[in-house]
């Protein structure tokens, strides 16, 4: 069981503190990890949402971590641009560079006017936007941060103490990795999410010289903004096709980025963590039942 001391930290050295980048902290999983950051270390989390973090800023104020927030829409090329220009002035004022990045923002069918989560037909210009955000955007912030040289690495051709190896964890989704009869466009940019995280780590060896560690974790269900509006006899299915038979919380995820951001997971990258209980395992014949217009068995 974690230890969780009396002013909230669970461990003030795990983060090494690190300056860490979160895209969508200001709610949700991000918000949940923001928080988790701060607990186990953290020195500042830079947040980049489309809407304010004020939030999320003052929840880690009492773990002494200081939170700034950076405007920031991955749908727009020349916003995330900027955002990571904002990104380095900030790095450079308080003199370190990035431990770790979390590309967490992310678009569903139901932020596109989708008219539910099954089989919706959606336009060119909404499969656009949900790649920009979902799979683009993070790649290209990753890209710019990287061309900036803003994360905190080893020295070119060296072989890094695994304290000097920073993390990215990109986070998809358990759509991502199966396809459970929802919308397929969300599910492929989720999947593009996926092939691309395995590919950092060679990639940025090659092109820059240093070690950074790149995975990716995926939700399945959990109980954020984007659940709350799922029907309530879908809600039961989806539990219930769950092997846990639950919704994961958004704490659960974030604790999981944060070991992947640690020293703890030094040599993990490349990695596919599935935080969804059991979901990814395929897709569950309640599904099956839920399109053919079955009632869902109550039990008692």
């Amino acid at each position: 069981m974690v230890e969780v001391e009396s002013n909230g930290i669970i461990n003030p050295n795990r983060l090494g503190g690190g300056v860490f980048v979160v895209t969508g902290g200001n709610k949700g999983i991000g918000r949940a990890t923001v928080h988790r950051l701060a607990q186990e270390g953290a020195l500042e989390v830079i947040i980049l949402s489309r809407s304010s973090a004020d939030e999320a800023i003052v929840q880690i104020d009492p773990f002494n971590t200081k939170g700034f927030w950076i405007a920031c829409d991955l749908s727009d090329e020349s916003s995330t641009a900027h955002a990571a220009e904002q990104v380095k002035k900030e790095v450079e004022a308080i003199g370190k560079r990035i431990k770790g990045l979390v590309n967490n923002a992310g678009i569903t069918e139901k932020d596109l006017g989708s008219r539910g989560i099954l089989y919706d037909f959606i336009g060119r210009e909404h499969i656009e936007k949900m790649f920009q955000t979902n799979y683009i955007g993070p790649r290209m912030l990753t890209a710019h941060l990287l061309r900036r040289d803003l994360f905190d690495h080893a020295e070119p051709d060296t072989e890094p103490f695994v304290d000097q190896v920073p993390s990215i964890v990109n986070i998809s989704s358990v759509r991502g990795k199966n396809w459970v009869m929802m919308g397929a466009d969300y599910d492929a940019s989720k999947a593009a999410v996926i092939t691309w995280t395995k590919s950092i780590t060679a990639s940025v060896f090659q092109e820059y010289g240093y070690f950074i560690k790149a995975n990716v974790v995926c939700p399945g269900f959990i109980t954020t903004e984007m659940t709350d509006d799922i029907p309530p006899r879908l809600a039961a299915i989806l539990k219930y096709s769950t092997p846990l038979r639950r919704f994961g919380t958004p704490e659960e995820v974030a604790a999981e980025v944060a070991n992947l951001c640690s020293v703890d997971t030094g040599f993990t990258t490349g990695d596919v963590r599935s935080m969804d209980g059991g979901l990814g395992g395929g897709v569950s014949p309640s599904m099956l039942l839920y399109e053919a217009g079955v009632d869902f068995p109550k039990k008692g």
